[in-house]
């Protein structure tokens, strides 16, 4: 962005480093030219304003507000009532990345494109031409189906959603709702599911074949009776925070541009 501005040159950036995708994260900003550094070192830089950038990871609490300074910003995944309260208190202003539409998109390929190396990883066979059920047609899922089929693998799709199921038409294989796609899920020889809710329980696991992946890309507690799962011998994996593992710089360098982004308009 070149040289940052006066107005911004006043605020200290203050980083959680949780993974690698924070510490890109702080890379980046200093090399943009910002007052970067760990949490921690705050006392350093009182004549600045903090901007607190906590890790994605990281459920925000009352004890974490407590501890940042009055009349600051917060980057974060996102507040409940009584935290926003507080926040409110102290004249913190809040900024939910996970709300933020451009990251959303993003962060959706890089789950799918770090769950294809899941599923290379896991099953016998190449990708071309194997038979995928990608439960829920959401971001993930949109993603999901697109690196798949860009790998000319042949992909079905599930979804109770009837905007989703309409828009799966389009590029799927094959389109079915939640209640009647359990009739061909023998057929699988990939099931993955992105839906955060109990999908794959009960009688559904044990028409599975045996050799199938499963991969569970849903946040806690995950779409999959894990327990159920496994004692059936099912190779079942609940991969969680994908882009942080597989892709952690290009993962941090969006988290990044969203900060530069909102602070620009800020001042």
């Amino acid at each position: 962005m070149g040289e940052i501005g006066k107005d911004l040159k006043k605020k200290a950036v203050c980083i959680e480093i949780v993974d690698k995708r924070d510490y890109y994260i702080a890379k980046a900003l200093k090399e943009e030219g910002f007052l970067a550094f760990a949490m921690g070192e705050e006392e350093k830089y009182n004549a600045y304003q903090k901007v607190y950038v906590l890790s994605i990871l990281t459920s925000v609490t009352k004890e974490i507000v407590l501890q940042l300074e009055d009349n600051a910003m917060l980057f974060c995944r996102g507040v409940d009532d009584k935290v926003q309260s507080l926040l409110d208190e102290k004249n913190i202003k809040v900024y939910n990345l996970l709300q933020h539409q451009t990251f959303i998109v993003k962060n959706a390929y890089l789950t799918a494109e770090g769950a294809l190396g899941y599923i290379i990883f896991n099953t016998p066979t190449s990708i071309r031409q194997q038979k995928v059920l990608v439960l829920g047609y959401g971001r993930v899922g949109k993603s999901m189906t697109k690196v798949l089929k860009d790998n000319y693998a042949f992909v079905a799709v599930a979804t109770d959603n009837k905007k989703e199921y309409s828009e799966a038409t389009i590029l799927a294989d094959n389109v079915y709702t939640l209640s009647n796609y359990n009739i061909t899920v023998k057929e699988f020889s990939v099931i993955i599911n992105t839906i955060p809710k109990k999908i794959l329980q009960g009688d559904t696991l044990e028409l599975i074949d045996k050799d199938c992946f499963v991969l569970d890309l849903a946040s806690n507690p995950g779409g999959v009776d894990f327990g159920k799962a496994k004692s059936l011998g099912l190779n079942v994996m609940h991969a969680l925070g994908v882009p942080g593992k597989v892709a952690p710089k290009t993962a941090g360098l969006y988290i990044k541009d969203i900060i530069i982004e909102v602070l620009e308009k800020e001042i």
